[in-house]
């Protein structure tokens, strides 16, 4: 059991190395959410005529589970891939409807309806900008 544990963890870390080297953070000025965004774009195999068939992933909690994603691609050979993934500043608040959620005294509203205005009116709009209107 113990040998498994440690050929897990030499694989998550192979991979954090790994990736690390393919993807770019930037950020954002949201004016949807008044915040400034971090968002990790990974590339892969896309070449300057290829920005007609890219496909472009969206990723909610950035760090869990982008980066595998991204090496599983990598590994299949996957082209013209890119994966956007965004940081999260309040994950239960972003992802919470508009309206009062109450548990026991902690009475507060989410902002899920402005968190995906931002992700389609400014985030999708500045990928497709800056690597091409994906397919």
């Amino acid at each position: 059991m113990n040998t498994l544990k440690v050929i897990f963890t030499i694989t998550i870390v192979f991979i954090s190395f790994t990736a690390s080297g393919y993807f770019k953070k930037v950020t954002i000025k949201s004016l949807e959410l008044n915040q400034i965004r971090e968002v990790k774009i990974y590339k892969l195999n896309i070449g300057s005529r290829d920005k007609k068939t890219l496909t472009a992933i969206y990723m909610l909690d950035e760090g869990n589970d982008d980066e595998l994603l991204f090496e599983t691609a990598k590994s299949l050979n996957i082209k013209n891939l890119l994966v956007v993934a965004i940081s999260n500043i309040d994950r239960g608040y972003d992802f919470r409807p508009p309206y009062t959620m109450t548990r026991g005294d902690n009475v507060r509203p989410g902002n899920g309806k402005k968190f995906v205005s931002f992700i389609k009116s400014e985030l999708i709009p500045f990928i497709d900008k800056k690597y091409g209107k994906p397919s």
